[in-house]
């Protein structure tokens, strides 16, 4: 039985092992990890997407020294 912790300890794994690697990548990664698995697979992706998106706040940063 998979407890809530296990899953998350899944989640996570795929989800860092997957953002290590190009965009181009990333779906074979998950095509071979997540098998049929799809509510993983939807997890990793928007936390994926969140990783991607750009920083909205970033503009209003001051320059770095």
């Amino acid at each position: 039985m998979t407890t809530d912790r296990d899953r998350f300890q899944r989640v996570r794994a795929v989800f860092e092992a997957a953002a290590a690697l190009s965009i181009a990548d990333r779906l074979g990664y998950l095509d071979e990890v997540c098998g049929g698995d799809e509510p993983l697979r939807a997890e990793v992706e928007a936390m994926l997407r969140g990783t991607d998106a750009p920083n909205v706040l970033e503009p209003l940063l001051p320059p770095s020294a």
